[in-house]
């Protein structure tokens, strides 16, 4: 069961995104394939769609701007990973 604390990978861009805006896109390309701990779980209103939120800041803030990024997935675009060690960096 995947929750707030599991490390996942990203193992696929979900279609919305494929089809979507080109920063964003680009944000989800760079991800791919790297590894994250789940911030949190959240619901989208109205729907049984369940996301999880993705701190994605140490990769992407520098990259594109902003501060405190991160990238809402469903599971089925997500891999369990065990939890890396410590001083670990976001990798593929």
């Amino acid at each position: 069961m995947i929750r707030a604390g599991t490390w996942v990978r990203l193992k696929a861009i979900p279609p919305d995104v494929a089809a979507g805006d080109e920063r964003t896109r680009a944000i989800f390309d760079y991800c791919l394939g790297h590894v994250y701990p789940v911030e949190e779980t959240v619901r989208v209103r109205g729907s049984d769609i369940v996301l999880r939120v993705l701190d994605i800041s140490a990769d992407i803030d520098h990259r594109s701007g902003g501060f405190m990024n991160d990238i809402r997935v469903e599971d089925t675009h997500l891999e369990v990973v065990p939890a890396p060690g410590p001083g670990h960096r976001h990798t593929r």
